[in-house]
């Protein structure tokens, strides 16, 4: 399976998550991990974790977490606190201490679990005269399902990494960054009668915000018309 996915570059690119799929994605050798630190998955204390306190997710690590603010618990290896006293019994010698290696497992993966930024708020579009016909562009993209942040045939050379390391990126002066958010729908898809258009939204009231219709010679789907609102973004970009 490994290697079927390394054939057809199966990546995990999960762009804006909800918190539910933040909180369903696993601890251990999370996409947005820092590379050079996934040995220490293979510590003591982590192999406790796994083991011991069956730690698999990052709502798993969470909840263990919780303890470290109960005011019976205490920060030493002889804790009797209700919670430390269950890992014990499990096998766990230190309970303390595994929650600060899980403590320490999500602090690696901060700037990926922050790194999702909220949409555009939509409100203002309610104060938008409507003509008949017209539909309101959705700038919300929040993935609520964690099998759709997979995808295949990606290239390891210009594979994009899910979330960047902020410290890690080169910037000139001479840079601008271009915010903006595309999105594509469609009507009746997979009929005669299927129309589909994108959009392209950048703030509030801007006159680059644009409504697109997928020319009728092409393939009426959301896919399509997503590509070609980003395609426009792209060709009218500085």
């Amino acid at each position: 399976m490994i290697k079927t996915a390394k054939k057809f570059g199966i990546e995990y690119q999960a762009l804006k998550p909800s918190q539910k799929v933040l909180l369903q994605m696993p601890l251990w050798y999370h996409h947005g991990a820092d590379k050079s630190k996934l040995q220490l998955n293979n510590h003591t204390k982590e192999k406790c974790l796994w083991q011991n306190h069956s730690i698999h997710l990052v709502s798993d690590a969470l909840n263990l977490l919780k303890r470290l603010d109960l005011p019976e618990h205490l920060p030493t290896s002889e804790c009797n606190c209700n919670a430390c006293k269950v890992d014990r019994r499990k096998g766990c010698k230190n309970p303390h201490k595994c929650a600060e290696a899980a403590s320490k497992q999500l602090h690696q993966l901060r700037k990926a679990l922050e790194s999702t930024c909220d949409p555009p708020h939509a409100h203002h579009l309610d104060e938008i005269n409507l003509e008949e016909g017209d539909v309101l562009f959705d700038a919300n993209f929040e993935m609520d399902n964690i099998a759709d942040g997979f995808r295949i045939f990606t290239k390891l050379d210009d594979r994009t990494e899910a979330y960047e390391h902020p410290n890690d990126q080169v910037h000139t002066e001479d840079e601008q960054t271009v915010e903006v958010w595309c999105n594509g729908t469609s009507q009746q898809p997979g009929t005669a009668e299927a129309r589909a258009g994108g959009g392209e939204w950048y703030s509030p009231f801007d006159d680059r915000n644009a409504a697109i219709a997928v020319p009728k010679d092409e393939r009426q789907s959301a896919p399509t018309a997503a590509a070609i609102a980003v395609l426009y973004a792209i060709l009218n970009a500085p």
